[in-house]
């Protein structure tokens, strides 16, 4: 585990509200510095309930090449579960995937799986989230990086029907 990661934030976090109670401890409590403390702890806590990493249903390599040209389009997200602007979009592709259910394949792809670096390369992914519109055929028709317009996916689906 690298010592900078998804749980940075805690680790210094943590860190912080230590020195905070040392030097409280040191100089003597003032009004207001525990409700202070409170404050941070509950405060820390919520950063981690609200930002922690989340599993998304990815799916593997094989699995994926099975889906594309299909006969029917597809919507690529390449997304991971540590990205804060992959979880902002979760609700957005839960709705598009709602919404078209059986005219258009939503495929999410985990980009820190190892099994999936074959398609990384083959769509030249570079940032997550990134989303691209498939054709009938497996054809790329666009893509987008960090949000999805739900009115371009409908309007994409309409012209290619």
């Amino acid at each position: 585990m690298a010592f900078l990661n998804q749980f940075s934030f805690l680790l210094i976090g943590g860190a912080l509200l230590l020195l905070l109670v040392i030097y409280l401890r040191r100089r003597g409590p003032a009004e207001g510095s525990l409700m202070a403390l409170l404050a941070l702890l509950i405060g820390l806590t919520f950063a981690f309930i609200f930002f922690r990493p989340i599993e998304t249903e990815s799916v593997p390599g094989q699995t994926f090449n099975d889906a594309i040209g299909n006969g029917d389009p597809a919507l690529l997200e390449f997304q991971s579960p540590f990205c804060v602007a992959c979880l902002a979009a979760e609700p957005i592709v839960k709705q598009i995937e709602y919404a078209f259910a059986g005219d258009l394949d939503v495929i999410r792809v985990n980009v820190l799986e190892e099994s999936v670096e074959p398609l990384l390369q083959r769509y030249q992914f570079q940032y997550t989230p990134t989303f691209i519109f498939l054709d009938e055929q497996g054809e790329e028709i666009w893509r987008m990086v960090g949000v999805l317009d739900p009115e371009r996916v409908r309007m994409t689906l309409e012209n290619t029907q």
